[in-house]
């Protein structure tokens, strides 16, 4: 019986932390935003938004899809 709840205890700590780790991945996503001049990425060869960026910030970025932008690493 202790073993189980030892193993309980054990699975709800790491599907806590499971939990947080996505809710702030989520978070920060949501509260990103295009990087301007805005440029449509979706349908766009692949590397584009690296590119991108590199050339008006000097940083690297990725392909926001829902957004249809790229986020660059660099503001």
């Amino acid at each position: 019986m202790l073993n189980r709840l030892k193993l309980f205890r054990n699975l709800a700590f790491g599907a806590g932390i499971a939990l947080a780790l996505m809710f702030g991945t989520a978070q920060t996503f949501a509260k990103m935003d295009c990087s301007t001049p805005i440029t449509a990425c979706v349908g766009q060869p692949l590397g584009f938004c690296e590119n991108f960026c590199q050339q008006e910030y000097g940083f690297g970025g990725v392909c926001n899809v829902p957004d249809d932008c790229c986020l660059c690493m660099e503001k």
